[in-house]
């Protein structure tokens, strides 16, 4: 499908935060303030100094937060746990929506798992045998602080008008559920049925949308 793209497909293989001067906070790790807190965020809070509410989704605007959202709530359907958001991930799946739309590396026979040549990492041809999956999955130890390796799906519109699109959260998440091997990546199954996940981060760039997964919690920050 060339308007969505998952992690290899069918055959794939601290708390607290930082406060600025004027009493805002532009990172942060995520948090508990009680046992019970919703870990999809809803009662997530603390402040800096002016009582500015602290975010649990670090990194990640209103449309990202509803990706996350939407598939933590798909995940409790199945009966699993929600993911922890990620700095990383986070940071990962911004770097390379920004690099899909901008200097589109899956053009001339790569898919949207592609890395261009353009940036501060190994670029990657992703084809539809899944040679280069290991290159991919490498993405945060290679251009993060965290150090494991992560697993992408991702939905996009047609080159041609995914710069001036935006994505429909819900219709983003929809596509997901609705490929076996996209949906096996966000509810282990299939060929992650032995992949427990843990941690997630999302990136939205215009008419792109990526979601990387990670095993391990996500204690680091993310590169500034």
């Amino acid at each position: 499908d060339d308007n969505n793209h998952g992690s290899g497909g069918d055959n794939s293989d601290g708390s607290g935060g930082i406060c600025d001067g004027d009493g805002t906070s532009d990172y942060y790790y995520y948090y508990y303030d009680d046992a019970n807190d919703d870990i999809d965020g809803e009662d997530y809070g603390g402040s800096c100094g002016n009582g500015e509410q602290k975010s649990f989704f670090h990194g990640m605007d209103t449309k990202e937060q509803e990706i996350f959202t939407l598939i933590n709530n798909h995940r409790r359907q199945y009966g699993l746990p929600s993911l922890l958001p990620s700095d990383n991930l986070a940071y990962v799946a911004h770097t390379h929506a920004i690099d899909i739309i901008d200097n589109n590396p899956d053009v001339n026979g790569g898919n949207m798992h592609s890395w261009s040549n353009k940036g501060k990492w190994r670029p990657v041809k992703y084809t539809p045998d899944h040679q280069q999956a290991h290159l991919m999955w490498s993405k945060p130890s290679e251009i993060s602080n965290y150090k494991f390796n992560g697993f992408e799906i991702s939905f996009g519109y047609a080159q041609n008008v995914r710069k001036t699109m935006t994505i429909n959260p819900t219709e983003a998440v929809n596509s997901w559920k609705n490929s076996p091997g996209h949906n096996g990546v966000m509810v282990q199954q299939g060929t992650f049925q032995n992949t427990p996940m843990k941690a997630m981060g999302v990136g939205v760039y215009k008419g792109y949308a990526c979601v990387w997964f990670g095993q391990q919690v996500d204690t680091y920050p993310a590169p500034s």
